[in-house]
């Protein structure tokens, strides 16, 4: 190796792993009331989008971080929510998973993701203020 020089590996302190272009990863299925689904990623995001292609407004999906089961992620209000009405919600965000809940009803929801090169072994899963507190 020459000296003087440094290689780094794709990590969650690495900056470049957020710059370079990210793999896209999609994912949908069908939710129903009271049922919850947790969706893992291959590697840590960049970027998420959650959408509903059915229009209602009686129907909601809930996004959030962490199981409804886990602190006061409901009653906290520590979630989004997209009622069919909305196009969906996107954010940048670096995570390995998100979850997803329904209020009401039956609803087909779509979840897209640009993955980066870190593996999910480098952060964990959220908790605390604003996720489960």
């Amino acid at each position: 190796m020459a000296e003087g020089f440094t290689f780094y590996k794709p990590g969650s302190g690495n900056v470049g792993s957020y710059k370079i272009p990210a793999r896209p990863w999609i994912t949908g299925s069908i939710i129903t009331a009271n049922e919850e689904h947790k969706i893992e990623f291959p590697n840590v995001t960049r970027f998420v989008n959650v959408s509903v292609p059915e229009a209602s407004t009686t129907k909601v999906l809930r996004v959030h971080f962490a199981a409804t089961g886990s602190g006061n992620v409901i009653s906290g209000r520590h979630y989004m929510y997209i009622n069919g009405q909305d196009e969906g919600f996107s954010w940048e965000v670096r995570c390995k998973e998100i979850y997803v809940s329904c209020a009401s009803g039956t609803l087909e929801y779509f979840v897209m993701a640009d993955l980066t090169s870190i593996p999910v072994g480098d952060i964990s899963s959220y908790t605390g203020s604003g996720i489960t507190e």
